[in-house]
């Protein structure tokens, strides 16, 4: 049995005496590093409860109120929209957040490469497709530490991990990136370098083959 994250394989162990860990990969070459960034932070998937878009969102008030020239992009689709764009103009920081909805795959490397900062703001994860692109892409993220997150994320090294449902940890994250500029694109290098080495497609897909070899 394979999963992706080491936190599952402990929960399975016990039940299955042979489970291995092997995450998700991403194709390292479809992303490129823009040096023209804009001051965009960016949500890039699915705008679901679990998600905690919401939290996002406030978090984002509270340091647009400091930094109003910092905005908010959102990309994705998903039940909660509606409500997010209302609690959008609620907050008064519509000029300020887009909801770009469905984007095109060839759409996504470019949202990814022109963002400031990648923000997860989600209750729990696998392990998500979305942090290796943003790290392919060299942008720095900010996630909660939760399941399927915590362990991927060197804090200080590849990123920033923050308390999970605290909306001021995420201010407190969106807040440094905009007073440490080159602390944070440092980040975005280390952890496209570790991508090229632990997340690429053929580097997963090795790891896999050699979990067949051993059963077969």
């Amino acid at each position: 049995m394979i999963s992706v994250n080491n936190e599952h394989v402990g929960l399975l162990s016990d039940h299955h005496p042979s489970v291995h860990a092997i995450p998700n990969g991403v194709d390292y070459e479809w992303f490129s590093v823009d040096s023209n960034r804009t001051d965009d932070f960016l949500y890039l998937g699915r705008l679901t409860a679990r998600k905690q878009v919401s939290d996002l969102i406030q978090a984002f008030a509270d340091v647009n109120n400091d930094y109003p020239h910092a905005n908010l992009r959102i990309v994705g689709e998903g039940p909660k929209r509606e409500d997010l764009e209302r609690q959008t103009k609620s907050l008064g920081i519509e000029e300020s957040v887009s909801f770009e909805g469905r984007v095109s795959d060839e759409e996504v490397p470019h949202h990814y490469a022109s963002a400031k900062m990648f923000v997860l703001p989600s209750a729990w994860e696998g392990h998500p497709l979305t942090l290796l692109e943003a790290w392919a892409a060299g942008t720095p993220v900010i996630a909660r530490a939760v399941e399927g997150v915590e362990e991927f994320v060197d804090h200080g090294e590849t990123g920033q991990l923050v308390a999970p449902d605290s909306i001021e940890a995420l201010s407190d994250g969106m807040r440094f990136a905009i007073e440490n500029p080159d602390r944070t694109r440092a980040w975005g290098e280390t952890a496209r370098d570790l991508v090229e080495k632990e997340y690429s497609w053929e580097g997963v897909a090795e790891r896999t083959h050699e979990v067949y070899q051993d059963v077969t």
